[in-house]
């Protein structure tokens, strides 16, 4: 009697399950579908055109179509892989919030969850060819190429491209830039930078990586071995002058293949497709140098062989195209929650390309938000943009352009083109727009379609410090770094070395026309590793002002000139060591008053 009971329970406890899964989810997301339905394609035009088949490509058309509109997607490729297959690019960890929830989810959880772990490459191109096969509304072109954008004023209007060697014109009402770099953003001449331009270094970029696949690897010793392959490759000796191997991983691929990460080529200008064939050269020669050293030195390995490198580099920075806002890394270390949000993300800003071989991490953030402004580019009308190219400073770009990131950009993109069609708004009306309502409208259906946007509400704790507005100026600049543990050593005894440092660098970076060789060599002869005094401190800040100190007091003069503040004469002494924080707000003082520039604007 029990025993059926028992039975009767399980059986309703499955129907219920069965009802929610294939009842009532269909009912709610059909009802949450409800603000789709003034939307009317016309005959000959698309509505959404999306160009690029990157990963956040394929999200944003993937949104639009399934919110009904008529969507193309342009691919330049024979097929939807995009870097994943040209760079062998297998990153696409996901950002993660306070309680270690995964912060990108909608298509990037639905795509993560059918490809499993570890991300094979043939499974995420499958997974992603069966979901675009499905869409009803969607349109795919392959090997195409743009040949110009069409335009009514200055709103774009389609698109002529280039297919099996004749030129087509594509007509849309709204238009997403998802390739690499930015092809249609250019062709529509939208304002843009170069590398670190922004810190007037515009030649200096992130470092370029060589993914390549191994043969031969026995896949259930790779765990183990993944613990310790980086202790191991301490050892090895590089074989070309910029390249880097750090951070190795190996991630099988089936059938005994499996893509290795880790080699990193550094100074690479970009924009130089000579400089990217020589550090490709370069980095092709480390890996089959790196797979001999692992084949000898790491008996789990003994049986790997080179099979073959990525057919391209991936690069992780080229340009930056400005947006109606420009996320900067104060939006970053303060944890913002902007109302018109597009995306959340927590990756930490990483400043690495200033270090060299080094590692430099500027600060990390519990998670904040992206706001859809950075998605809508200046100057052309009914055009977006998502991926690393899109409004951030260079800075920011490290911790917002990740694949992850990328993708959940592409859904709130593809969702957002659909919306302002529906409501008769440009894409730059809607980033904009101040009515709480209508925002907190956009915002629910944002979040009905899979967006997750949850309500940010944690503070950096640095911010009880009386330095922080320093610590956000110079983090800003990429002068600090406090680690993922965001510990910038405030209470440390400074030295001079630190001072002189940040200086040159501050001024280099923010007004590089006060910036000279004469005024490195007059600082430069203070930097050491000796305890920074107050009495230093005031030497070093003359001479950045070309001045002496006479007879010896050099505290006072630089006090009476304004070169110390009255708040930090209040806490100096002449003799007295400096902190770091100390440092922070003078070098922070010194590089505003200096240059008659604002750090952050």
């Amino acid at each position: 009697m029990k025993r059926d009971f028992v039975v009767r329970l399980f059986a309703l406890a499955i129907i219920a399950i069965l009802l929610y899964r294939f009842g009532i989810v269909p009912i709610t997301r059909e009802s949450a579908r409800d603000w789709t339905k003034g939307l009317v394609s016309d005959n000959g035009i698309y509505d959404v055109i999306v160009v690029g088949e990157e990963p956040e490509g394929i999200s944003a058309a993937t949104a639009s179509a399934r919110a009904g509109a008529r969507t193309l997607l342009v691919a330049e490729g024979k097929g939807l892989g995009g870097s994943v297959s040209k760079s062998l690019a297998v990153d696409m960890e996901a950002s993660y919030g306070p309680g270690g929830e995964a912060l990108n989810k909608g298509f990037y959880g639905e795509i993560s969850r059918r490809i499993g772990t570890p991300f094979v490459i043939d499974n995420y191109i499958r997974t992603v060819e069966d979901i675009v096969k499905k869409q009803k509304s969607l349109d795919v072109i392959y090997s195409a190429g743009i040949v110009s954008p069409i335009f009514e004023g200055m709103a774009i209007k389609g698109v002529n491209i280039k297919l099996d060697g004749e030129e087509r014109s594509f007509y849309g009402k709204r238009f997403i830039d998802a390739t690499v770099d930015g092809i249609l953003l250019k062709m529509c001449n939208v304002p843009c930078f170069k590398g670190s331009e922004d810190l007037n270094m515009p030649d200096s970029y992130m470092p370029v990586r060589l993914n390549f696949m191994l043969r031969g690897v026995e896949a259930e010793g790779v765990p183990q071995i993944q613990n310790r392959i980086n202790s191991i490759v301490s050892r090895y000796r590089l074989s070309y002058i910029d390249s880097d191997v750090r951070n190795i991983a190996i991630i099988p691929q089936g059938g005994g293949r499996a893509v290795m990460e880790g080699i990193r080529v550094l100074n690479v200008d970009v924009s130089d497709p000579e400089a990217l064939k020589v550090a490709y050269d370069g980095a092709v020669q480390e890996a089959v140098s790196l797979t001999r050293f692992l084949k000898e030195e790491t008996p789990e390995l003994k049986g790997i062989e080179f099979e073959a490198p990525a057919r391209e580099l991936l690069v992780k920075e080229s340009v930056h195209f400005m947006g109606e806002y420009v996320l900067e890394v104060k939006d970053i270390l303060e944890n913002r929650d902007f109302p018109n949000k597009g995306f959340v993300c927590s990756r930490p800003v990483d400043a690495g390309k200033f270090a060299g071989k080094g590692t430099y991490v500027v600060g990390k953030p519990v998670q904040y938000s992206v706001p859809l402004g950075s998605l809508v580019p200046l100057k052309t009308d009914n055009l977006m943009m998502v991926g690393r190219k899109a409004s951030y400073s260079s800075l920011a770009s490290s911790s917002a352009g990740g694949f992850a990131a990328g993708i959940s950009a592409g859904q709130s993109a593809g969702i957002v083109s659909v919306y302002s069609i529906i409501n008769n708004y440009t894409p730059r009306e809607v980033a904009n727009e101040k009515d709480a309502d209508k925002v907190s409208e956009l915002q629910g259906i944002l979040r009905a379609e899979g967006a997750y946007l949850p309500d940010i509400k944690e503070e950096n704790p640095l911010k009880s410090s009386w330095a922080y507005p320093s610590i956000i100026q110079l983090a800003s600049l990429g002068l600090i770094s406090g680690g993922e543990a965001n510990n910038y050593l405030l209470q440390k005894d400074a030295t001079q070395n630190e001072l002189v440092t940040l200086l040159i660098n501050g001024i280099f970076r923010l007004a590089p026309d006060r910036y000279s060789l004469e005024l490195d060599s007059l600082l430069r002869r203070y930097a050491s590793e000796s305890k920074l005094t107050g009495e230093m401190a005031a030497a070093i800040l003359l001479s950045l002002h070309n001045e002496a100190a006479e007879g010896g007091a050099a505290y006072e003069k630089a006090r009476d000139k304004g070169y110390i503040d009255g708040f930090m004469n209040s806490r100096l002494s002449d003799e007295g060591i400096l902190k770091i924080e100390d440092v922070f707000y003078l070098a922070d003082y010194a590089i505003r008053e200096y240059t008659g520039k604002g750090i952050l604007s």
